[in-house]
């Protein structure tokens, strides 16, 4: 509890008159000085009864709409309060998230007598079961501030868990609504070499600390491996417009580059947005590298499309359809004479001839066009690549298999 302005006025206008009465032999200073003071003191003890009633009172309602989400995904966080409040008090309080998340802007403060509720959105970025902090209240009236934290079990939920795994890879078949065939293959969770170490985070296998390590840093160390053979992929994830994809999106490429490097010596990233390389990073062994990239991604922005390129096979369809001896037959096979290879396809070709892969795994929302998606799979093919399809669950999967022949797709 600690006095405002107006009441340090107060208690130096009574200690001042005691005092001064006290010297002068001014009985009735004395006295006036003595009442000032009790006034205070009566106003201290009504602000602190009220203060026992609103922490006896005060309940935390807070809904997150995804308590199952992917690391450094973000969450949407609804949060209300109620208590009973004396007259003439005012209170607000702060959610306080806690160190297992990264709030995405400034938190509002809820105002208990005017506020239902209020929204904003955080980030998770420790993998595991992630509780709340807890929250701030802050009460207040004329004479008396204070702050009171509270930290019980029910201002901490939810629970939300973080997890960074991929999701298994669904082979065509009955998954995408027109097979009954379903192959599922999940990453191995451990590797047999010790690559790096770094410091424990909450939700990391436990199995996993050095304890030599551990002895000579005073901390909790964990040892990063991976496994001698495993296969080396190379990661594509093509940004949307929409900030709702892109979050899944990134939150699956997480799961997937760390769960590699388990198994894998290395990962290779390439990150583009529609015929835009954004970010490229080849045979990367270090996890925290790649995720840092990820996180530091500028909004996704498509200058460049290909609404008018053809892919080869198509122009080929269609100089068949084309009289043999037409004009439009003539223009069609001079088009696939000179016109060459695209020069983002020429980028990706150089992206994927450096890295050491022997796969690759696009993360497309596959919205607008999907011409650039032809590309990536072209140069992937000429490398000698195997392509694996991490696509949104309500995307009509009939086009764009035909189109691109991946190997496995899973929806996500």
């Amino acid at each position: 509890m600690r006095p405002t302005s107006l009441s340090r006025a107060i208690g130096a206008a009574g200690i001042l008159t005691v005092a001064g009465g006290g010297a002068m032999g001014s009985s009735p200073g004395v006295l006036a000085g003595t009442l000032i003071l009790l006034f205070l003191f009566s106003r201290a003890a009504v602000f602190f009864s009220g203060e026992k009633m609103v922490i006896r009172s005060i309940r935390i309602e807070r809904h997150c709409d995804n308590k199952i989400i992917r690391q450094y995904g973000l969450i949407a966080v609804t949060l209300s309060a109620t208590a009973e409040m004396p007259k003439g008090m005012e209170a607000t309080l702060l959610d306080y998230p806690g160190p297992g998340f990264a709030t995405v802007g400034d938190i509002p403060l809820l105002n208990l007598l005017e506020d239902d509720l209020i929204r904003y959105r955080t980030r998770a970025i420790t993998r595991g079961s992630v509780s709340f902090h807890g929250a701030v209240v802050t009460l207040a009236d004329s004479y008396f501030t204070s702050e009171i934290a509270l930290g019980r079990e029910e201002d901490q939920n939810p629970l939300i868990q973080v997890q960074p795994q991929g999701s298994p890879v669904l082979a065509i078949g009955d998954s995408l609504g027109y097979g009954d065939a379903t192959s599922r293959r999940y990453t191995s969770p451990s590797g047999s070499v010790v690559r790096s170490y770094r410091e424990y985070m909450p939700g990391d296998d436990t199995r996993q600390i050095d304890w030599k390590t551990t002895a000579k840093r005073d901390q909790l160390i964990i040892r990063e491996t991976y496994a001698q053979r495993g296969e080396i992929p190379m990661i594509v994830l093509d940004l949307s417009g929409e900030a709702s994809e892109n979050e899944k999106l990134v939150g699956f490429t997480v799961g997937t580059i760390e769960e590699t490097l388990k198994v894998s010596h290395s990962v290779s990233l390439l990150v583009i947005a529609g015929g835009t390389v954004l970010r490229f990073l080849p045979n990367e062994r270090q996890s925290h590298r790649v995720l840092a990239a990820i996180r530091d991604l500028p909004p996704a922005y498509r200058d460049h499309h290909f609404y008018r390129y053809a892919a080869p096979s198509d122009l080929a369809i269609r100089m068949k359809a084309a009289p043999a001896a037409s004009r439009l037959n003539r223009w069609y096979e001079a088009v696939h004479q000179i016109r060459g290879i695209p020069a983002f396809e020429k980028e990706c070709l150089r992206a994927f001839s450096r890295a050491r892969g022997t796969s690759l795994l696009l993360f497309s929302a596959c919205t607008g066009d999907l011409s650039h998606l032809a590309m990536v799979t072209r140069a992937a093919r000429r490398v000698g690549l195997s392509l694996h399809l991490r696509i949104p669950s309500s995307l009509p999967e009939g086009y764009l298999l035909s189109s691109l022949s991946p190997d496995s797709v899973e929806v996500i």
